[in-house]
């Protein structure tokens, strides 16, 4: 098929309906913390690997370059709720709270880079819980103090 323009083609190989279902689905599994929904999470984003990756790491300039920041808002304000009932007397010092946006940052960027590297579905699913329980025990220990 013929496309009059980049925009066009664009809008073909990434409809806004696909970058909408992946963030209601994000969204679904970082509010939720189950792995039901970290599992239909993890199966989209298998099966819809390329697009993934680009919405994740390398969508700057397009119109779902908001995507990822989205999402690592999300993810940071899940964990400033998280430290808030797990530690009430814990106080946000702003040197902290740059940590926690610097580490949902990462957090993305590195779960688009294993659904690039890691091939299968196994060794993704394995790298993706390893990296999460090493976020989590970083973040427990960081509001710990």
């Amino acid at each position: 098929r013929y496309f009059a323009s980049k925009e066009e083609l664009f809008e073909a190989a990434f409809p806004a309906s696909f970058a909408l279902e992946f963030t209601r689905l994000a969204r679904g599994s970082i509010e939720a913390l189950t792995p039901e929904a970290a599992r239909e999470l993890q199966a989209f984003a298998v099966s819809n690997r390329a697009r993934v990756v680009f919405l994740l790491l390398r969508a700057q300039g397009s119109v779902y370059a908001n995507v990822v920041a989205d999402l690592r808002a999300a993810l940071v304000e899940r964990a400033f709720t998280h430290a808030a009932g797990r530690h009430p007397d814990f106080v946000m010092a702003e040197a902290t709270e740059r940590a926690v946006r610097r580490l949902g940052a990462a957090f993305v960027v590195t779960l688009g880079q294993l659904l690039e590297e890691e091939r299968s579905e196994s060794a993704l699913r394995e790298a993706v819980v390893l990296h999460g329980r090493y976020h989590r025990a970083g973040l427990t220990a960081l509001f710990a103090h």
